[in-house]
């Protein structure tokens, strides 16, 4: 989304590149800064850092610069490739992964506790859509804040207590942008699987102002949050119809299986 109302403003300066350089190694290289650019507004959120030196970088001192935050390493290593050379930009997706495969091997990573499934076996392989109801968490010695509050919040929701389940919840949504990664789903699932349930007994109880005062700020600001990263498919219209419809149909349906199946258990 924001990178189709960014690049149309860069675009005219294609006309000017020298004739080595092609268009589409210049778009490449204006998403990588677009991108960094991005990481870096959310990453000066958490406070000031010291930038890493050029050496920092190899894989073999990685284990040295973990403090740094991986959005600069990336930034540092798109920057370093010559403009000119094409190759060097189009090795940019292997040496990035490359850089978060080191990551994922670091000390604190939840990769090291657990075999956690990515976002599309969590979405379409029934095998993993139980993963969240497991005791996976429970290996965890350190694990983040933000997995933390999420296990405060489903243990006072299994337990009945919406009110401080409500609360968790709030702090894990807060805690989990940008870092939880595919877990990010099923913890969706769950936020709105709650709201969903709270919903339905306030209607039945005619407190639907409850609704509207202590729930549906959680449940808008996941879904904006899941929409605005791609964890959910968005929503188009049509042109002919005017009515919504989504260009990831079966997706969106399995989303909403989980959220009704898991809605219903906690109504019962």
């Amino acid at each position: 989304m924001k990178w189709e109302t960014f690049y149309p403003t860069l675009q005219p300066l294609t006309y000017h590149l020298p004739k080595a350089i092609r268009e589409k190694a210049f778009a490449i290289h204006a998403f990588a800064a677009m991108i960094a650019h991005n990481l870096n507004v959310h990453v000066a959120d958490c406070g000031p850092f010291e930038p890493p030196a050029r050496g920092s970088l190899t894989h073999g001192q990685m284990e040295h610069s973990h403090l740094i935050p991986s959005s600069d390493l990336l930034d540092l290593l798109f920057n370093d490739y010559p403009i000119g050379n094409e190759a060097f930009t189009q090795q940019a997706p292997n040496r990035y992964q490359a850089m978060l495969d080191a990551i994922r091997t670091l000390p604190g990573s939840l990769n090291l506790a657990t075999d956690i499934p990515n976002s599309l076996e969590q979405i379409y392989k029934k095998e993993h859509r139980r993963f969240p109801e497991g005791a996976w968490h429970v290996a965890l010695v350190n694990g983040p804040n933000w997995l933390n509050e999420w296990v405060r919040a489903r243990n006072a929701l299994f337990a009945g207590d919406a009110l401080l389940a409500l609360s968790h919840f709030n702090t894990a949504l807060e805690q989990a942008k940008y870092v939880a990664g595919p877990l990010f789903i099923p913890f969706y699932i769950q936020v709105c699987a709650f709201c969903k349930s709270q919903y339905r007994l306030l209607s039945e109880r005619k407190e639907e102002e409850l609704l509207e005062r202590f729930y549906e700020g959680l449940g808008s600001n996941a879904a904006h949050y899941a929409t605005l990263v791609g964890y959910t498919p968005q929503y188009e219209r049509d042109p002919k119809t005017l009515l919504p419809h989504t260009t990831l149909p079966l997706k969106s349906q399995l989303i909403i299986r989980e959220i009704d199946a898991l809605a219903r258990t906690l109504r019962n």
